[in-house]
């Protein structure tokens, strides 16, 4: 006996060198916390996998995801990206996924996740609330690009709450924000460009003391906003020098110009990818008007698709619905593979923000109340995009613009001392009511663009020309927009926005 005991201890001392020697200790850490909370993480090993390799670390965040993407109902899809390192070059690394799962008794169903439209991991739901995390390591063709694209499928069957997929929720799976990938480099992020890349976008801009400097630190960070950025105005923490900052604004603003037409539906996020699904399923793109270069209302639906093979003389039937209004339908041959289509959007049906559905669902004829029919696969390929159309959407939000866009170069001022958090805030506002590629500018005397706050002083809008007011409310995803008179009080809301495209003198304007 006791020799058998000096035996287990001695293979217990191999296995811990072993283990000491192929992680790091943030590693350890991880595994050994989850194991005391009973979740144990499910590695899926490949063939390709790159060895342990490089001496600096670094933990590469998704892009512009700062809330859990939550999957919904028997199937759902979503995805997500990482942006790659640019100038430093992984040598190893893996992706953590960490996922948390509220499931109904009696679901069978299966958390899928796919790399480069691969499926690579899988995860079994159980009933109650649990939560877990899966380890998939890299090899080099995953990160040969410069993003990671990675896509979640939730698949199963309720048999005990529903027959369909769309009659009810039986399970949602969060994934966790803590998702990352883990990367070893052959040196270290000291370029801009890889250290917001590996932040996900995140830019930090410390809000200054000085007020002289204040208005030059907003038009910063809003000239950052869009476009794979993600600016945050924060009171303390490690920024990024305004020279850097300044670079990074106008290099997106010369991108956005660009970039405004066309646009693409499948390229990143929940639509790209292959799908696996009964019955129908639904891909759904949200657009702006008016934020772009131009205000062209989308004219095309520029549709290509690979479809899987329907058996029994079935047809596809392919939907397509802008903002709740049928805009096209048409029946596909079972036989087909590729399907393209150039879609007219009709202008009167499109409002500033839009809504486009294409549902794809079969004819075939359900044999009982809870005959779900066979496993069905199809992709909308990345090559689909929106064309610009010949009409031009207007409303009183792209008069505004209209309005400061023939200024040039439009002067922003503060009428109070703002917070960071305030400043934050109308960062966010300014981000949502001016074009991407607007330039802004520190105001020198006179300003077009002016924040206010409820308790500063106003402006005097006595022979200014037209005038607006915006706030957020609370109540809508828009901003609140009030066309404003020369008695009009244009603080509303805590922190507001006045916009007056003549110009204010602030020096000698406020009351």
């Amino acid at each position: 006996m006791r020799m058998i005991g000096i035996g287990l201890l001695a293979f217990l001392v191999a296995g811990m060198a072993l283990f000491m020697s192929t992680t790091t200790v943030a590693e350890r850490a991880g595994q050994a916390a989850r194991a005391l909370a009973g979740t144990p993480e499910l590695v899926f090993e490949t063939r390709g996998a790159m060895g342990a390799d490089g001496a600096h670390q670094a933990v590469l965040r998704a892009s512009g995801v700062d809330a859990p993407v939550i999957l919904s109902g028997l199937p759902a899809y979503q995805a997500i990206t990482f942006d790659l390192p640019r100038d430093a070059r992984i040598t190893s690394g893996y992706l953590q996924i960490d996922a948390t799962s509220q499931v109904l008794a009696g679901v069978q169903g299966v958390l899928r996740i796919s790399i480069r439209n691969a499926r690579r991991a899988e995860m079994l739901l159980h009933p109650g609330a649990a939560a877990r995390s899966l380890r998939i390591p890299l090899s080099p063709a995953d990160v040969a690009g410069d993003r990671l694209v990675v896509s979640f499928s939730l698949q199963g069957t309720a048999p005990n709450v529903s027959c369909g997929p769309d009659d009810g929720v039986a399970a949602v799976v969060e994934i966790e924000t803590t998702s990352a990938v883990f990367a070893n480099l052959d040196q270290p992020l000291v370029t801009a460009r890889d250290q917001i890349r590996a932040a996900g976008g995140m830019v930090p801009v410390v809000w200054p003391s000085k007020r002289d400097e204040a208005a030059e630190a907003l038009v910063l960070a809003t000239g950052l906003s869009g476009h794979g950025l993600a600016p945050v105005i924060v009171e303390h923490g490690q920024a990024f020098a305004t020279s850097e900052l300044r670079g990074l604004a106008l290099g997106r603003s010369s991108e956005a110009v660009a970039d405004a037409w066309p646009r693409t539906l499948a390229v990143r996020g929940a639509n790209a990818g292959l799908r696996w699904f009964h019955r129908e399923t639904t891909w759904r793109h949200r657009y702006d008007l008016g934020s772009g270069s131009d205000m062209r209302v989308a004219g095309v639906l520029d549709l290509k698709m690979v479809l899987g093979r329907l058996a029994g003389g079935q047809s596809w039937q392919l939907t397509v619905m802008l903002n709740d209004r049928l805009a096209h339908q048409v029946n596909i041959d079972g036989g087909e593979t590729a399907f393209s289509a150039r879609i007219e959007l009709p202008a009167d049906l499109q409002e500033a923000a839009n809504t486009l559905a294409i549902v794809l669902n079969t004819t075939r004829i359900s044999e009982g109340e809870c005959d779900q029919g066979p496993m069905l696969l199809a992709e909308m390929l990345p090559e689909t995009q929106l064309l610009a159309g010949a009409d031009t959407f207007s409303d009183e939000m792209t008069e505004m613009q209209a309005a400061l866009a023939a200024r040039g170069i439009v002067g922003v001022a503060l009428m109070s001392d703002l917070s960071a958090d305030d400043a934050e805030r109308a960062r966010r506002l300014l981000a949502r009511i001016l074009p991407v590629d607007m330039q802004l500018s520190a105001a020198d005397g006179v300003a077009q663009v002016i924040v206010l706050t409820a308790d500063g002083p106003t402006p005097n809008l006595k022979n200014v020309g037209p005038a607006w007011a915006f706030h957020e409310d609370g109540t809508s995803s828009a901003p609140t927009i009030i066309r404003l008179d020369a008695d009009s009080d244009p603080r509303v809301g805590g922190v507001s926005v006045l916009i007056a495209p003549e110009g204010i003198g602030i020096a000698a304007g406020a009351s």
